[in-house]
């Protein structure tokens, strides 16, 4: 039987005292029901009784992750640094990400060496790491030139991570090589790739199905740009994909959860129009008011749309949709300029500004269908009362027209 060192046994005498004797099946049971707390006090009994290597490493992730209980980073590496010493990849290869990490313990040379050991036992994620260690130097020499060897020979191997990264590295040398590795990436399972090839097969009109099952796939790992583009796709149909409310909000509300401020702004657009979504008087007015107060410039501007049509069940505010259409554009809104500027030459007598103030708005109205016109006579009039920016704007623009006489 395998015997620990005395401080590591000590270490683990306290937790496996807590627990009974549990066989590797019952541990195994209780990992599936999601009890990671029994987990953690077999593993800890396990240890203590019979130290095998996958039982130190796994115990020692749980600890170094605060699986099933508080992080005890100390005893975590004690453990894994116990498994790695009888071989045990998995925990080598813990180990070297633990010293590539920044922190007390960061040390890039012991990094490689903790890869190298566990590569030469074929460990494909080893192979990655060491890939992405030379490609980026990280603390070590930067080999380029290395890194795609060794993110290659995992790729080969089938692993995901390894085969994506090159995809992105090989993207603007040899694109063919590129979009091969990403394809493989995504039939792996990596989010990102399965997003990324969505995208394409979306942008080239390919089976909606692809699209939704390689979306849906990613958005079910959390990756939060594919439940927004999910949302978005149930939000407005598509050819073969008719709107679906109930998913379309599921898999919004799922990407808001991940802080993503565009699915937040459709979210509330969603339930603002209620086409798709139910409509709702009081949330999309907070879920906008939430993505503007975190500089989202768009739903800043819907907001003063609503204000100034009175949609959400109030009343028109032309007040507060004038100081929310100047914050979208201060957010960098062209939109909300725009929509300014037409007040401007509309002459809404609630729009008391400066005339200098009104220069770029105005300014904003010249490519607009139909404006130009009036756009430059009331900056030609602003010009002619001696309004220096009026002045400036309107003679750049003449000089930026394709007939302007030098």
């Amino acid at each position: 039987m395998r015997r620990l060192t005395a401080p590591l046994l000590a270490l683990c005498l306290t937790s496996a005292a807590l627990a009974q004797t549990m066989t590797n099946d019952q541990i195994e049971a209780a990992f599936a029901a999601g009890d990671l707390e029994t987990a953690r006090a077999g593993l800890a009994d396990r240890v203590a009784s019979d130290p095998q290597p996958l039982v130190l490493f796994r115990y020692g992730r749980m600890l170094l992750e605060g699986m099933g209980g508080d992080p005890d980073p100390q005893q975590g590496i004690a453990l894994m640094q116990a498994a790695a010493a009888q071989g045990q990849t998995s925990a080598i290869t813990y180990l070297g990400r633990i010293h590539l990490t920044a922190g007390p313990t960061r040390d890039p040379e012991r990094a490689a060496q903790l890869f190298h050991q566990a590569a030469a036992s074929g460990r494909a994620e080893a192979n990655y790491s060491l890939g992405s260690l030379y490609s980026d130097g990280g603390g070590l020499p930067q080999d380029p030139t290395l890194g795609r060897t060794w993110l290659r020979a995992a790729a080969n191997d089938g692993y995901g991570e390894a085969q994506f990264e090159l995809s992105q590295r090989l993207a603007d040398t040899d694109p063919a090589t590129a979009a091969r590795w990403l394809t493989e990436a995504a039939s792996s399972g990596v989010p990102e790739a399965q997003f990324a090839v969505a995208r394409d097969v979306q942008s080239r009109g390919g089976p909606i199905a692809d699209v939704i099952a390689l979306f849906t796939s990613a958005a079910e790992e959390g990756h939060v740009p594919a439940q927004r583009a999910l949302g978005t796709l149930y939000l407005t149909g598509t050819d073969g994909q008719p709107p679906d409310g109930a998913l379309a909000e599921a898999w919004l509300r799922r990407a808001v959860q991940g802080r993503d401020l565009v699915a937040l702004h459709y979210l509330g657009l969603a339930y603002l129009s209620g086409a798709v979504v139910r409509s709702d008087p009081e949330q999309p007015i907070a879920l906008l008011t939430l993505a503007s107060d975190n500089g989202f410039a768009r739903s800043t501007l819907a907001l003063a749309r609503a204000s100034e049509d009175g949609t959400a069940g109030a009343a028109p505010n032309m007040v507060t949709a004038l100081d929310q259409y100047r914050r979208a554009v201060e957010q960098g809104s062209d939109g909300a300029a725009r929509r300014l500027g037409a007040l401007i030459l509309d002459g809404d007598g609630a729009l008391r500004v400066p005339p200098h103030d009104a220069v770029p708005w105005v300014l904003a109205r010249l490519e607009a269908d139909g404006e130009e016109t009036r756009a430059r006579d009331w900056l030609a009039a602003r010009a002619a009362d001696g309004v220096r920016p009026a002045q400036a704007a309107l003679g750049a623009w003449l000089l930026a027209q394709p007939d302007a006489v030098a």
